[in-house]
């Protein structure tokens, strides 16, 4: 184990620590000194893609910018949806799990803005009903009032996000 000072070719220096044989920190170091530094990079992409710039440390910036650059090769139809610009928040959520939380948010949209209160109270209704018939002896007056309220935030929620 060593620490380095690397030069990138975008004239930013880094303070590393490599691990390892000698041959391979040399041989690691080299290749460092040969590429732009990671918030250099980040830019780039950023430029490229016309995107807002990342927030966080030069390492979460490099890791998020490959996350969210396949993310919306992925999913291009979603660049203007998730306009996140927290390098932590892209991590943590990796391309999977943020592609099927943004489409259902999304399709959570469509089906709220397309409801009805007749729609709501059937939701309140099939909510309570479920209910009751797992639960016997249920007060379904009181439940109901529950699920009513439960429905039109699930809508309110839905319209805000």
């Amino acid at each position: 184990m060593a620490k380095y000072t690397v030069t990138h070719t975008c004239g930013h220096t880094e303070s590393v620590q490599l691990f390892g044989a000698e041959k391979e920190r040399k041989r690691r170091l080299d290749w460092m000194r040969g590429q732009d530094c990671a918030t250099c990079k980040a830019a780039a992409v950023n430029k490229d893609n016309d995107l807002p710039a990342l927030v966080g440390s030069d390492k979460q910036i490099a890791w998020a910018a490959d996350i969210r650059r396949s993310f919306y090769s992925k999913y291009p139809a979603l660049k203007t949806v998730v306009t996140e610009t927290s390098a932590k928040w892209w991590i943590e959520a990796r391309l999977d799990s943020l592609a099927e939380r943004h489409l259902e948010i999304i399709r959570r949209k469509e089906i709220a803005r397309n409801m009805t209160k007749a729609d709501i109270f059937r939701r309140a209704h099939a909510i309570t009903k479920a209910l009751v018939a797992k639960y016997p002896g249920t007060n379904y007056q009181a439940q109901f009032a529950q699920s009513l309220k439960y429905a039109y935030e699930w809508v309110r929620e839905a319209l805000a996000a």
